[in-house]
């Protein structure tokens, strides 16, 4: 491993006890935070921004944006103007007229990109782009409590780190290539990445003192890392109905059925993973019905995938994942297989 990468997941790994210890924050002191705003920039926004390597004389506070005073505004090395941030307390949720305001600040400094926080929830627009729906402008939104640390929170929060802003536009934009670039990539390099795990297990001494056998070891690492592999390749959505093998067709699954199983709980959050605007859109389990409640209403897992996209023909276990990242179509073939089923 080169010096670059080691330092790299050094920085990941201070990234991740920086999102536990907020995390911690919110549970332990949501109602200080929920009525204090200049809280809410102490302990949440300028320790992200410190986290993600900002030098302080490049963070300007209370700049003069139009007729008003944005929050922060992040200075690119050159001296242009390469991100506005508005700040709000926790009460306030990020959805209608939310943006208005950043996009004012926004414009009037000629700024691409602004990123609206209250803590907890962290929301990146694209100023510029048209439209009269404020979500029209939306690019990613993060929640650090309910979201995945290692696919959301730190894939979207390192896209506005000092190394990366200078190019968030052209990251923004070639970010679906860059994804299918790293599955080759992957898919390539896998028989390697399976040899150095093996070889790093083996240095650990508590691999002598159990005496593992070579080929345990070899399909132990190899099956764990297929998993990790499989899930990768299960974040992009498959739009349209998937062919089943002959023989035995997959026995429908009901949400009832996973919660009576202990795979999932009664009222848990399920988050959309579609792509668009609506990525992340919640829906909470109702197991009576066997249905996902969202926005007062009730449908079916791929009813709601279906509206949401705006198409038919969609699998809607596909579309759903649980708050660590499963989705809901592998806890239904764990289910299945705990039940002697065809996957």
């Amino acid at each position: 491993m080169t010096e670059e990468v080691s330092a790299f997941l050094v920085r990941i790994d201070a990234f991740r006890e920086l999102v536990s210890e907020l995390r911690k924050r919110v549970d332990k002191d949501v109602k200080y935070y929920n009525r204090n705003e200049d809280g809410v920039k102490k302990d949440f926004i300028e320790l992200v921004l410190r986290s993600l390597d900002w030098p302080d004389d490049l963070v300007r506070a209370q700049e003069r944006a139009g007729r008003g005073l944005v929050d922060y505004c992040l200075k690119l090395p050159d001296g242009r103007e390469g991100l506005c941030i508005e700040a709000k307390k926790m009460s306030i949720k990020p959805k209608g007229d939310a943006f208005n305001k950043l996009t004012d600040y926004c414009v009037s400094k000629s700024v691409e990109y602004g990123l609206w926080s209250n803590g907890r929830q962290w929301v990146l627009i694209c100023a510029l782009k048209g439209g009269k729906r404020p979500e029209w402008k939306e690019v990613w939104r993060t929640d650090i409590v309910e979201d995945c640390f290692d696919t959301l929170v730190c894939r979207n929060l390192f896209q506005i780190s000092y190394e990366n802003l200078p190019k968030l536009s052209e990251i923004v934009q070639s970010s679906h290539v860059v994804e299918e670039i790293i599955d080759f990539g992957i898919k390539e390099s896998f028989p390697e990445i399976v040899r150095g795990v093996c070889m790093a297990v083996k240095s650990d001494p508590r691999y002598y003192e159990r005496s593992f056998p070579d080929e345990y070891l070899n399909v132990a690492v190899y099956s764990r890392l297929s998993v990790l592999r499989s899930a990768n390749k299960d974040n992009e959505p498959v739009r349209g109905p998937k062919p089943q093998p002959e023989g035995k067709k997959k026995k429908r699954v009901k949400l009832s059925e996973l919660v009576g199983a202990g795979l999932l709980r009664d009222g848990e959050t399920l988050f959309f993973v579609g792509p668009g605007r609506h990525q992340n859109e919640k829906a909470k389990i109702v197991s009576r019905q066997n249905q996902l409640r969202h926005k007062g209403k009730l449908y079916s897992p791929s009813a709601l995938a279906q509206q949401l996209l705006n198409s038919k023909d969609l699998q809607g276990p596909l579309y759903w994942r649980t708050r660590d990242g499963k989705k809901l179509s592998q806890i239904n073939d764990e289910y299945r297989a705990s039940k002697g089923c065809a996957k």
